[in-house]
């Protein structure tokens, strides 16, 4: 299933509080919210959760614009969800190196977590949680 098949339907979402226990025993300095574009954003990664993502392609499949996706992107990295590292090769001229970002196994249950939350939420005020 790709992330452009999936769509999330966001009518009246409230914020969804996610905890972001980490192995490393963080916790409730770790906890916070999620909004409609981040659920979308991990929803991607779980699409094919050891893919590297560009914040280009998960722009693209999440529909969300770079002044929501990076600062996401940076609060999910402190939070343990996600890693990132500078793609690797040579430098194509005119064109800047790639930041690639890889959802952790601890971000990985945490951003299902999220989602089954949306999911039971939307479900019980009578919404549809997903469109396929």
């Amino acid at each position: 299933m790709s992330g452009s098949n999936i769509g999330l339907v966001m009518k009246n979402l409230e914020k969804i509080s996610s905890h972001g226990v980490q192995d490393d025993g963080r916790a409730e300095a770790d906890v916070f919210s999620l909004t409609a574009s981040g659920l979308r954003i991990v929803n991607v990664f779980l699409t094919n959760p050891t893919r590297p993502w560009s914040g280009y392609q998960l722009s693209k499949e999440a529909k969300t614009g770079s002044g929501t996706l990076y600062p996401l992107l940076h609060k999910l990295e402190k939070h343990g969800w996600l890693e990132s590292k500078w793609e690797d090769g040579e430098q194509t001229p005119g064109r800047p190196r790639k930041r690639l970002y890889t959802l952790t196994a601890a971000g990985a249950r945490n951003a299902r977590e999220a989602l089954r939350d949306f999911q039971m939420t939307a479900i019980g005020r009578g919404e549809v949680a997903w469109a396929t």
